[in-house]
């Protein structure tokens, strides 16, 4: 299997890989979306981040969507406005981690019941 089919299979399965973090932290799919490109931020750009900052890199909500999104995210706990730049919380790292591990369980589920082979 391509890496693309792979891919294409994670886009399919994203409800299901989100649902354990929406469902804890009665998050939507916009604020899972922005949480996860703040994460991206942090560990491969900057630990600290601006609002533009993420908006350039996401590029698909502007800064006044960010600015609805960004609040929800630190009344989670998952991350916490400093002076004028932001930064995740351990809880919003934690958060990703279970992202990450329900991609795993989720994509060998759904790989093992349609009996496809990566």
């Amino acid at each position: 299997m391509y890496q693309n089919d792979i891919n294409i299979i994670s886009l399919l399965l994203r409800n299901k890989i989100y649902s354990p973090l929406r469902k804890q932290y009665g998050l939507n799919y916009h604020c899972v979306t922005v949480l996860l490109s703040c994460w991206f931020y942090s560990k491969y750009i900057k630990d600290k981040f601006a609002v533009t900052a993420i908006s350039r890199l996401l590029n698909y909500y502007n800064n006044t969507h960010l600015n609805y999104y960004f609040p929800i995210l630190i009344d989670k706990g998952l991350m916490v406005k400093i002076n004028n730049s932001y930064s995740l919380t351990q809880a919003g790292f934690s958060a990703i981690q279970t992202i990450q591990d329900n991609y795993n369980t989720v994509l060998y589920s759904f790989c093992n019941e349609h009996n496809i082979n990566l």
